[in-house]
């Protein structure tokens, strides 16, 4: 809640729950917090563990609510496309872990996590894993 705090800490975790724009609203409404997230971010390298909106957050740009991400990698999070499977899709699914990922490091190649989600994040070289199609 406070950008000193973030600019301080030796690792970043932001959750989200709930839509794009309302998280991007929140970051915003706070004085000095997206600054304080770049800063740690990009120009610190400080580990950034993003989960569900906060991973959606790191991206250019959010296609739930036509809302601008924080920029800090290249890409939209576009909604999944309807090909007759349910949206949002919650269930179990199987990942791939990136081999030498320290975040899932021990929790196996191929582990089944669950989602919740109508949106999806583009892969990118830093991914931890991704979930095959």
């Amino acid at each position: 809640s406070a950008p000193a705090d973030v600019a301080a800490a030796d690792r970043i975790v932001l959750p989200g729950v709930g839509a794009f724009a309302d998280c991007r609203n929140g970051l915003d409404a706070v004085a000095g917090m997206r600054e304080a997230l770049e800063q740690s971010v990009r120009g610190k390298g400080r580990p950034f563990l993003g989960i569900c909106i906060g991973l959606q957050m790191l991206f250019e740009h959010g296609e739930e609510g036509d809302t601008p991400g924080l920029a800090l990698l290249p890409g939209r999070v576009p909604r999944f496309a309807m090909t007759g499977l349910k949206i949002p899709h919650m269930g179990w699914n199987e990942i791939d872990v990136k081999a030498g990922s320290r975040l899932l490091r021990n929790v196996g190649e191929h582990p089944y996590v669950y989602f919740a989600h109508s949106y999806y994040v583009p892969v990118v070289n830093s991914a931890a894993a991704t979930c095959p199609g």
